[in-house]
C-alpha cells in the first residue's frame, strides 16, 4: 500500500528554497531503487516553513511536552522494537552507503570554531539565543503537522535541530515512521540544549518515533564533521560524500536518502517481527508442529530455542536485560532469513527445490523466534543435545553480540530447554532396561563436565568467558546447515568439507565450538552434515577431513583453542557421565595431530623469533594441548581409551 503516506519537509537556516530542490532528487533516487515516487499515489506533502516565525519571535505559548516516559517494562519493549527497526533500516541503506575516509580529529571536539560560525548565521544565532523566537518557530512547525497518523520527516540543517527539540512535543496521535536529519549542526554544543532529554534510550520516545537516520558529510563544515550517535543513543549515522557541500540538493541526491525514505514509506520490512502478531503453527495431536523443516536446520532452531529460554528464565524486574536479549534475537533472526534468501537466490534452479534453503524447507522468522522449540522437539538424540549444550555454555550465546550471561542463568535456561525438546522416554521399558536420564540429569552432567574441562585447562591469569571462534572450523555448522548451504554443487565428502571450513552458517549462528566433535564421529555424523557420501574411519577421505580440522584448530588463537578443546573434553565428560557412546578415541587422535602441528610451529618460531609475543602464543597453544592430552591419559580407563603410552602414539603421528 502506498496511498495515504505523508512526508514532511523542514527547511534549513536559509528558509524554504523550492519543492524541486528536495523532492526532485529524492524522487529520482526512489525511482532508481525501484520505489514509487512520492506524489504519484495521493501522498500528502507538507513543507513546514518556520523562518518568518523564527525571525519575528511573536509572543505565544511554549509548546508543552506531550510524551511521558512509559513504565519500565513498556519502555524496554518499545526500545527493543526500535533497535530491530534501526537494524532493518541500516540493512536497507547498506548497498547505497558511501562510507567516507578518516575525518580530521580536531573536528571531534567542541572547539570555538563552530560556535563562531554559528554566531554569524542570523537564523541559527536567533534560535540559539532567544527562547521567544525559538518557541515561535516550534509553534510554526507544529501547526503544519497533522494531529494523528503516520509521517516521514526530512529535516535539513537548522530544521533538524528544531525537529529534535520537538520530538517529545509532537501531538500524541502522531507517529513518525522516519526522522531523517541531513546536514545537521547538532555537533555545535550550544545547539544541543533544548531537546528534552532524548539523548538516552529511556528519554527517547521510541514508541512515537520509530526510526532516526542522520546523514552527514564529514567535510560539511556545518556538521562539524560529526554525526548524531555520539550525542543521541537512538540515532543511526550515515556518513556520505557530497563533495563537502551543505546544499540541500547535494544531500537529497545521495542514494542513502532515497533508500531510507523508500524503506520507511513504501516497504513493510519486519512486520512479522515488530508489528504483526505471530501466529501459532499447526500442530498434531501431541502438540508438535506438523510442518517439518529440513533437519539440517535443527542446530539453528535449537539455538534459538535456547535463547528463548534465556529470555523466559530471566529474573523478573531485569527488563533491561530482557530487552537486550529480545533485540539480539530478533536482529539475528532477520539477518538469518535474509541470508537464507540471498543464498537461495544464488543456487542453480535445478537443485533449488532439494536445497535446505528452499522456502518449503527453510525456517521463517516466526519459526526462529516463536516456534523453534516445537519444531525441534524430539528430533535430536541425547548425544546431539549434549554437544549442543556444551556449545551453549562455552560459546557466545548470540554472536556477534557479547551478552554477559551469568552461569546460574545459563544453567537454568539449559535445563528448561532440555525438558522441552528431548525425545520422550519409552512408555513401558522392560524390567532389564536401564533407566533413561532425565532432562535434569543431562543438564547437570553437561554443567559438571564444562566445569571439569575448564579446570583441566586452567592457567594462571586466563579469564574464562565465551570466545567467538573466528577460524572456520569453529563456526562450521557441524550438524549440517553451514556446510550444506555453502558446499558447491557436485562436491561431496571430504572435498565438500575441506572447501567450506571457513564458512559461517546462515546468520553466523550455526555451529559453534563443541559441535566440532560431531565431525569426528561415525558415518551418521557425516551424513547429518549434508554430505552425500558416508564416511567411516576406514575411508581415506575421513582422514583428509580430520587433517583439515587439525590445521584449523592449530591456527586458532590461544583463547579460541582453549575454548575449543574445553568443549571437546566437556562433551567426553558428559558422554561418560550419561553412559553415552564416547568419541574419546577420535578426539584424542585429532588432538594428537593438532599438537604435532603446533609443536612444529612452536619450534620454528622459537628459533626464528625467540621471546616474541607470537612465539609465546605458540608455546601457550602447545601447553593447552598437552594439558588436554594429559587429562585424557588420566581418565583413559573411564573413557575406554587404549592403554598404550601417549608418547608412543605421538611419535607414530609425528612420523606419520
Amino acid at each position: 500500500m502506498t496511498e495515504g503516506r505523508t512526508i514532511v519537509f523542514v527547511h534549513g537556516k536559509g528558509g524554504f528554497e523550492s519543492r524541486q530542490a528536495w523532492l526532485g532528487p529524492l524522487n529520482t533516487g526512489l525511482s532508481a531503487l525501484g520505489y514509487p515516487v512520492i506524489g504519484a499515489h495521493g501522498d500528502r506533502i507538507i513543507e513546514a516553513d518556520y523562518l518568518v516565525a523564527l525571525l519575528a519571535g511573536d509572543d505565544g505559548h511554549t509548546p508543552g511536552v506531550e510524551w511521558t516516559t512509559p513504565p519500565a517494562r513498556a519502555r524496554h519493549d518499545t526500545w527493543a522494537d526500535f533497535l530491530v527497526r534501526r537494524e532493518a533500516l541500516a540493512e536497507a541503506i547498506e548497498q547505497s552507503r558511501n562510507t567516507p575516509g578518516p575525518v580530521h580529529a580536531g573536528l571531534f571536539s567542541d572547539t570555538p570554531l563552530p560556535d563562531s560560525i554559528a554566531g554569524t548565521m542570523e537564523g541559527v544565532a536567533t534560535y540559539r539565543g532567544s527562547s521567544r523566537h525559538r518557541h515561535a518557530a516550534w509553534r510554526a512547525v507544529l501547526a503544519c503537522l497533522p494531529e494523528t497518523g503516520r509521517v516521514t520527516v526530512v529535516a535539513h540543517s537548522l530544521g533538524s535541530i528544531l525537529m529534535i527539540d520537538l520530538l517529545t512535543r509532537l501531538p500524541p496521535g502522531l507517529q513518525v515512521d522516519l526522522l531523517l536529519t541531513i546536514g545537521s549542526p547538532m555537533g555545535v554544543k550550544g545547539l544541543r540544549s533544548h531537546h528534552g532529554g532524548i539523548e538516552t534510550a529511556g528519554g527517547f520516545p521510541a514508541d512515537r518515533v520509530l526510526r532516526w537516520l542522520n546523514v552527514y558529510d564529514p567535510g560539511d563544515i556545518i556538521t562539524v564533521g560529526r554525526g548524531a550517535s555520539t550525542f543521541f543513543q537512538a540515532a543511526l549515522d550515515a556518513p556520505v560524500r557530497t563533495g563537502g557541500s551543505h546544499s540541500l540538493v547535494g544531500y537529497m541526491s545521495h542514494p542513502v536518502i532515497a533508500a531510507a525514505v523508500g524503506h520507511a514509506m513504501f516497504s513493510e520490512p519486519g512486520q512479522a517481527v515488530v508489528d504483526a502478531p505471530m501466529s501459532p503453527p499447526r500442530v498434531d495431536g501431541q502438540g508438535v508442529p506438523s510442518r517439518r523443516l529440513d533437519p539440517r536446520w535443527d542446530p539453528l532452531l535449537l539455538r534459538f530455542a535456547y535463547t528463548q529460554q534465556l529470555w523466559a528464565t530471566c529474573d523478573t524486574g531485569k527488563w533491561g536485560f530482557r530487552r537486550r536479549i529480545d533485540a539480539a534475537r530478533r536482529i539475528l533472526a532477520r539477518r538469518t532469513i535474509e541470508d537464507i534468501a540471498t543464498r537461495h537466490a544464488s543456487q542453480p534452479a535445478d537443485v533449488s527445490e532439494l536445497s535446505p534453503l528452499h522456502p518449503s524447507r527453510a525456517p521463517t522468522q516466526e519459526d526462529l523466534l516463536v516456534h523453534a522449540a516445537g519444531l525441534v522437539r524430539g528430533q535430536m538424540s541425547d548425544a546431539q543435545l549434549v554437544v549442543a549444550a556444551v556449545d551453549f555454555l562455552l560459546a557466545p550465546t548470540l554472536p556477534p553480540f557479547d551478552l554477559d550471561i551469568a552461569d546460574r542463568h545459563a544453567h537454568e535456561a539449559l535445563a528448561a530447554l532440555l525438558a522441552n525438546v528431548r525425545r520422550a522416554s519409552p512408555a513401558n521399558p522392560g524390567p532389564s532396561a536401564i533407566s533413561a536420564p532425565s532432562a535434569q540429569d543431562v543438564s547437570e552432567a553437561v554443567i559438571a563436565s564444562v566445569r571439569d574441562s575448564k579446570a583441566a585447562l586452567s592457567e594462571s591469569g586466563f579469564p574464562w568467558g565465551p570466545v567467538l571462534i573466528t577460524a572456520g572450523i569453529g563456526l562450521l555448522a557441524a550438524t549440517g546447515v553451514g556446510l550444506a548451504v555453502a558446499a558447491p554443487a557436485g562436491l561431496a565428502g571430504a572435498a565438500a568439507i575441506a572447501s567450506t571450513l571457513a564458512t559461517f552458517g546462515p546468520g553466523g549462528m550455526v555451529g559453534g565450538i563443541a559441535t566440532l566433535t560431531a565431525l569426528t564421529g561415525a558415518a551418521t555424523a557425516m551424513t547429518s552434515l549434508g554430505v552425500v557420501v558416508e564416511l567411516t574411519p576406514s575411508d581415506p577421505r575421513y582422514e583428509q577431513v580430520r587433517d583439515a580440522m587439525a590445521v584449523q584448530l592449530a591456527e586458532q588463537s590461544a583463547p579460541q583453542l582453549r575454548t575449543s578443546v574445553a568443549g571437546m573434553l566437556a562433551v567426553l565428560g558428559a558422554q561418560r557421565r550419561l553412559g553415552l557412546p564416547s568419541d574419546a578415541a577420535n578426539i584424542e587422535e585429532l588432538l594428537l595431530r593438532t599438537e604435532s602441528l603446533v609443536q612444529h610451529e612452536r619450534g620454528l618460531h622459537a628459533e626464528i623469533a625467540p621471546g616474541r609475543p607470537g612465539t609465546k602464543e605458540w608455546r601457550t597453544k602447545a601447553s593447552i594441548l598437552g594439558k588436554a592430552l594429559g587429562s585424557l591419559d588420566r581418565n583413559a580407563d573411564a573413557l575406554g581409551l587404549p592403554a598404550a603410552p601417549r608418547a608412543v602414539i605421538r611419535r607414530e603421528i609425528e612420523q606419520g
